[in-house]
C-alpha cells in the first residue's frame, strides 16, 4: 500500500504499544495517521479503549487513525536479509561466531542480565532468527516478558535491526519513522540501513537531525506547549486528520520556520530555538483570533454571526457613527440612523460586511487556522503552558 500524498503518514518505533496516549494526541494532530509494525495477522497489541478506538476510527485517507503494517513483508524479508550479511560481514569470525555482542558480553555490559533487550519473536523472520542463533548473537532470555514468546539480543545489536526494518516498512509504504524518544532512537529517524549500522554497530557519529524530524519537534510544541488536548477523542482526531488544506498549510509554514531554524550546532541551541519559534507562532494566531473576536463583538454582539438585514440593523442601531453634515460633525446614535439616512446605513452595513469578509479571507490564508479548528475540536489554551514538552 503505497502513498502519493505530499504530507506522509508516520511508522511508530520502536513499540507496539503505545506509551503516552497524550503524546499519541499530539502526534496525530500532526500525521494524518500513525502505523504500527505488527508480527503477524491477527496479533492483539494489549491497548488502551482509547488506543483501540483509534484503531477502528478513520481518518483523512479512509484509513483507520492508527494503523498496522505486518513485518512478514516482502520488504521487510529483503531488509532482514542485508542485516544478516552486514552481520556476517563484520562481526563474525573465522568460526562463524561474535564475541562483541554475544550473550556473554552482554551479561559483562549489563550486570548479568541477559534480558535487557527482548522482542517478539515473530518481529523477526526465520531465515534471520537461525542465523543469528547459530553465531550466538541471539537466544531466550532468561527473563522473557509476560505473553507470547521473546527472543533476547545485545541491546545495541537488537536497535540496529528493529531501526532497519523499520527503515524497510517506512520505505514499502512511504512513511516518516516517528518516535517518542527521539534522543535515544535518534539513528532510526534516518530512514538509511547505512546510517543506522555505521551509527548503533560501528559506533560511528550519526548525521544530524534532518529537517522532517526538527518539524515535527516544532509541532509537538506548539500543541503540547500550549493546549490542553485531554479531552479530544478520536472522533476529533478523525476530523482534525481529514482537515486538508488547513492541516497542509499548518505544516508547509512549520516547515518554512524550520529551514531557517537549522540544526543550530547544539541540541540546546536546537531546543531554545524551536521553543521560542512554537511561542511566536502561537501568538501570531492568538492575535489574529483577537482581531476577529474583537470586531465581531463590535459589529455583531457577542452572539452568533449574522449577515441578513435584521442583524445589521440591529448592530447600526447599537453603534454611535460619526458623520459630516454642513462642515459640521455630528454623531448619529441608535434607530436616528436607520429612519434618517438609509443609505448611510446602507454603505455602512455594506462597508463592515467587507470588513468581516476581509478578516475571514485573512483568517483562512494564515496556516495558523488549523489552530482555530483545533479550538474548535475541544482543545483550550493552557494558562501556564509548561516548559518545552518535546
Amino acid at each position: 500500500m503505497g502513498q502519493t500524498d505530499e504530507i506522509r503518514d508516520a511508522l511508530y518505533y520502536p513499540y507496539i504499544r503505545v506509551r503516552d496516549e497524550q503524546w499519541l494526541k499530539a502526534a496525530l494532530l500532526y500525521f494524518p495517521h500513525i502505523v504500527r509494525m505488527m508480527p503477524r495477522s491477527g496479533y492483539i497489541p494489549d491497548d488502551t479503549r482509547f488506543v483501540q478506538a483509534l484503531s477502528r476510527t478513520r481518518g483523512r485517507r479512509g484509513r483507520p487513525l492508527l494503523d498496522q503494517y505486518e513485518v512478514q513483508s516482502p520488504a521487510v524479508s529483503a531488509a532482514a536479509a542485508r542485516f544478516g550479511d552486514r552481520v556476517a560481514a563484520d562481526l563474525l569470525d573465522q568460526n562463524g561466531k561474535s564475541r562483541h555482542f554475544s550473550r556473554e558480553a552482554t551479561r559483562a555490559a549489563y550486570q548479568g542480565d541477559d534480558s535487557r533487550f527482548q522482542l517478539v519473536g515473530a518481529r523477526m523472520t526465520e531465515p534471520l532468527r537461525e542465523r543469528l542463533e547459530k553465531a550466538n548473537l541471539l537466544w531466550k532470555p532468561e527473563r522473557p516478558n509476560s505473553g507470547g514468546e521473546w527472543i533476547a539480543m545485545h541491546p545495541v545489536l537488537g536497535e540496529a535491526f528493529l531501526a532497519t526494518i523499520a527503515t524497510a516498512a517506512a520505505r514499502d509504504w512511504g512513511l516518516e519513522i516517528l518516535t517518542d524518544a527521539p534522543n535515544v532512537h535518534a539513528a532510526a529517524v534516518t530512514n538509511d540501513e547505512d546510517i543506522i549500522y555505521d551509527a548503533l554497530v560501528r559506533g560511528t557519529p550519526k548525521s544530524s537531525q534532518d529537517n522532517s524530524a526538527r518539524t515535527f519537534r516544532l509541532a509537538h510544541m506548539v500543541i503540547a506547549n500550549h493546549f490542553d488536548i485531554s479531552r479530544l477523542s478520536a472522533t476529533d482526531l478523525a476530523a482534525m486528520s481529514s482537515s486538508g488544506d488547513a492541516l497542509d498549510a499548518f505544516r508547509n509554514d512549520l516547515a518554512k520556520c524550520t529551514r531557517s531554524i537549522g540544526s543550530m550546532g547544539s541540541e540546546e541551541r536546537l531546543r531554545a530555538n524551536l521553543k521560542a519559534a512554537s511561542d511566536e507562532i502561537v501568538e501570531r494566531w492568538r492575535a489574529k483570533r483577537a482581531s476577529l473576536s474583537n470586531f465581531a463583538k463590535s459589529f455583531f454582539g457577542a452572539g452568533a454571526l449574522d449577515t441578513s438585514k435584521d442583524a445589521l440593523t440591529k448592530a447600526l442601531e447599537t453603534l454611535p457613527v460619526a458623520i459630516t453634515a454642513g462642515g459640521a460633525s455630528v454623531t448619529v446614535i441608535g434607530p436616528q440612523i436607520t429612519a434618517v439616512l438609509p443609505g448611510l446605513a446602507v454603505g455602512f452595513a455594506i462597508y463592515s460586511v467587507k470588513t468581516w469578509k476581509d478578516l475571514k479571507k485573512g483568517e483562512k490564508d494564515d496556516p495558523t487556522r488549523y489552530l482555530s479548528l483545533l479550538a474548535q475540536h475541544g482543545a483550550t489554551m493552557m494558562v501556564a503552558p509548561p516548559d518545552a514538552l518535546d
